[in-house]
């Protein structure tokens, strides 16, 4: 099992950020285009957990985008699949994935980390989208997010 500082070191290096290191808690977070990414690296567990922090719901609309969420989520969740999650203290969305350690290399953590970035990038435009206007109407938000026909959750 590669160690949390040799990854850091090499994630470090690949992004060209030769200050790069862990805080007391084990984690590092950096900034990509506006989205907040948190690097928690749990030894003891042998996981490595990568979240983007995507913002709040406004209250009007979190029924209908906490389900929306809920149904991207579906089958999803694997090593390095990131998932939605909503921190219930503040309502604020995440985009979360845990990876494990052992056979963890710099590859694989840069594409999940593209993945997850990319998925941040969608959800933001959707939610700024709707609260700008409101459409009400869910199906063109399920193709969005790539769930596609709706009738597959029935």
């Amino acid at each position: 099992m590669k160690s949390s500082l040799i990854l850091v070191e090499e994630l470090a290096a690949q992004l060209g950020l030769a200050d790069l290191v862990l805080d007391e808690n084990g984690s590092v977070q950096l900034v990509f285009d506006d989205t907040l990414v948190s690097f928690e690296f749990d030894e003891g567990a042998g996981r490595l957990l990568v979240y983007a922090a995507l913002g709040e719901v406004p209250s009007s609309m979190r029924e209908r985008v906490y389900g929306l969420l809920l149904r991207e989520n579906l089958f999803r969740g694997g090593d390095g699949d990131p998932v939605f999650a909503v921190l219930p203290e503040s309502g604020s969305v995440l985009l979360q994935t845990a990876l494990s350690l052992t056979g963890l290399e710099l590859a694989r953590l840069l594409a999940v980390l593209e993945g997850l970035l990319n998925r941040a990038d969608q959800w933001t435009a959707f939610l700024k989208s709707e609260v700008d206007s409101p459409s009400g109407d869910t199906s063109g938000a399920l193709e969005f997010f790539g769930a596609g026909d709706p009738s597959r959750f029935v």
